[in-house]
């Protein structure tokens, strides 16, 4: 019996060791166990304790209601990468009507170790200043201190915002590992929310509860219902390589008002379905309107451009042309113009909203069968199709149907051809406005680019130098991507040159910078120093512009690999063999063909000088998890093959 009752008061003490060795999800209550805490993900370099989201309804000066959002959030810096996040930004909305979200509170704390005990450093708020990174959005920033590798940081701020509209969206996933992460609202029965949480199977915890206290306003008394969401142990998300935007793959939930109900109690219903939001669209001053009123101030134009009479084809590719060629887009993104027409007309500048909605403008004024396009661009995530989530949405483009053939353009792209969509736009399903039958379409294009690279080394062993001619030939998506990226500036390139292992760049130009119909073209010519080790001579005959990583890193992958377009590379290099060296080389040329991709490696000896070719196409622009292992060793061989370097040895030495 006393056996018994020891071993049950030392199941008691072991059960109370293991409840009291649990991590605080509490602001400002921390023990040695949350200090000592590290996470099983061995590649953390950080780890989220706790990140907890509090939202309820207030009343304001006005007598209405605003909403109260309090995020409390504890890290743990595990190594000198997570130092980061002892850096936060806060974001606050500004809207266009005055109306704008601010902070009500903030206050953080460090914590470190000292001599076995939690020491506290408060969080100075004279240290946290503001940024303004756009009309829209304000950033408070402010970074912890005293903080090192081991080092605890933890704030708490309350924001006030008067935007019903949307609820404070959640995130219960970061890149580093989450141990707990929790959002509560605290619903008003005078607002109707529908919620969608992508990439949730099931919560750790999901519970929803009628408040007993009694509330009042405007003369009727109501209960709040509380709804309280969970995720426990939440790995970190990892592999971010050719994908369309993060968000599109992290746990989260967002809520939108649905409707509203008056004070006498008539339900209002703010968006219900996607045919009522395209009517809502079409009749908006900043959408519809805009269209229409672009129409009349464009008679002129097209006027001009249809004084021969082309064909509707020729007159549509005429009007996309002159809207790229006399409109400047001013690198702002958005589904509403900001402008008026008038003054869009007369500035000649404006966000890309107001550049295609005039372009569709046009078009319908010219009598060719158009319509407006909305979509997510990649960085903005995918589109959830089940409700009309209106910020899912940020761009519009026009659709355009030519003799019983429809094609999508963006008067922004002035590097595409006139029938070709950015990049940016390729984001699943777009929803085509039109007020009576809306339907989802895809915009993406399937056309293959092409990449020719093209090198001529000349080896001169008497001054250790190599003398290289390098040409890079690029068309439709590969063209557009060196543009975009170089925007032809000759130091641009050349920086981007040496690092791929050009070293001394002599002569460089381009041709067809302004041309979207033809083909970029870089030319160059330099020398490189010789690599010569014990006698002899080592050359990679296409220098690092080939693939040199393979970003695919994960074992395993449950979302699909995008490599956003169709893609011919070629690689090919006419190399000297220098005088008294040779080199032992495999003519038999490599060759890959498959479901995945197609690869062939061919070295060619003639006489004294090598002709080195390296092809490979991908099968798909996009692939699914199921091809990812493949593909992932597909690519590993490639990344071998087309970067092994020749070795010329003396002859000598055979």
């Amino acid at each position: 019996m006393l056996k018994i009752l020891k071993s049950f008061l030392l199941l008691i003490i072991i059960s109370q060791i293991t409840y009291a060795q649990k991590l605080s999800t509490n602001y400002n209550d921390i023990s040695t166990y949350d200090i000592d805490y590290l996470p099983d993900d061995k590649d953390a370099e950080a780890v989220i304790l706790f990140d907890k989201g509090e939202i309820d309804f207030i009343e304001n000066l006005k007598g209405n209601f605003d909403i109260r959002y309090v995020r409390t959030r504890r890290v743990k810096i595990i190594n000198e990468n997570g130092l980061k996040y002892a850096m936060v930004d806060i974001p606050l909305y500004i809207g266009s009507n005055g109306k704008k979200e601010s902070i009500e509170k903030i206050e953080g704390f460090t914590y470190n170790l000292n001599k076995g005990v939690p020491s506290t450093v408060p969080l100075d708020v004279k240290t946290i200043y503001e940024e303004k990174i756009h009309k829209n959005y304000l950033v408070k920033k402010f970074t912890f201190p005293q903080v090192k590798v081991g080092t605890i940081v933890e704030y708490k701020v309350t924001i006030i915002s008067p935007f019903l509209f949307q609820l404070p969206h959640w995130e219960f996933q970061d890149r580093i590992p989450t141990i707990y992460s929790e959002y509560f609202v605290k619903m008003i029965p005078f607002y109707g929310y529908v919620f969608s949480a992508p990439n949730i199977l099931q919560f750790s915890q999901q519970v929803s509860k009628k408040e007993s206290e009694d509330y009042r306003w405007a003369g009727i008394t109501y209960n709040l219902m509380g709804h309280k969401y969970i995720m426990e142990d939440v790995p970190a998300f990892k592999d971010e390589s050719y994908i369309t935007s993060v968000d599109d793959y992290l746990m989260q939930l967002d809520f939108q008002l649905s409707k509203y109900y008056t004070l006498q109690g008539a339900e209002i219903q703010v968006v219900s379905t996607w045919a009522k939001f395209n009517k809502d669209l079409l009749k908006d001053d900043q959408f519809g309107g805009f269209i229409s009123k672009s129409g009349n101030d464009g008679k002129k134009i097209i006027d001009e451009l249809s004084i021969d009479s082309p064909s509707k084809e020729e007159l549509a590719k005429r009007i996309i042309n002159y809207v790229k060629k006399n409109f400047k887009w001013n690198q702002l993104k958005g589904k509403y113009a900001r402008q008026k027409e008038k003054e869009f007309y007369k500035n000649r500048t404006g966000n890309s909203a107001e550049l295609n909605l005039f372009l569709i403008g046009l078009l319908d004024e010219a009598e060719i069968e158009v319509s407006p396009v909305i979509l997510s661009t990649r960085s903005n995530g995918k589109i959830h199709t089940d409700y009309p989530y209106t910020h899912y949405y940020n761009y519009v483009i026009p659709y355009i149907t030519v003799n019983g053939k429809s094609f999508v353009t963006d008067a922004t792209a002035i590097h595409l051809p006139f029938n070709y969509l950015p990049l940016r736009c390729f984001n699943d399903k777009a929803m085509l406005v039109n007020s009576k039958n809306p339907q989802w379409i895809n915009i993406r294009s399937k056309v293959y680019s092409d990449e020719i690279n093209k090198l001529s080394m000349e080896i001169d062993t008497d001054k250790s130098t190599i003398n290289t001619v390098y040409s890079s030939i690029t068309s439709n998506y590969a063209s557009y991507i060196k543009k975009n990226t170089f925007e032809n500036d000759s130091a641009t390139i050349s920086k981007d040159l040496n690092e791929n292992g050009f070293q001394e760049i002599k002569r460089l130009k381009t041709r067809h910078y302004d041309s979207p119909n033809r083909k970029y073209t870089i030319i160059a010519q330099g020398e490189n120093t010789l690599e010569n080790i014990a006698g002899r001579i080592i050359v990679k005959p296409f220098l690092n512009f080939p693939l040199q990583e393979n970003m695919l890193k994960q074992d395993k992958r449950t979302y699909p690999v995008d490599f956003l377009f169709l893609l011919n590379t070629k690689y090919e290099t006419f190399i000297n063999i220098p005088d008294g060296y040779n080199v032992e080389i495999n003519t038999e040329s490599k060759k890959v063909s498959n479901d995945i991709l197609d690869m062939d490696f061919t070295t060619i000896k003639e006489k004294n000088r090598l002709k080195v070719t390296a092809n490979y196409s991908f099968k798909k622009d996009v692939y699914p998890p199921s091809d990812y292992k493949r593909l992932k060793e597909f690519i590993d061989i490639l990344i071998d093959n087309i970067n092994q370097p020749l070795i010329f040895v003396p002859i000598e030495e055979q």
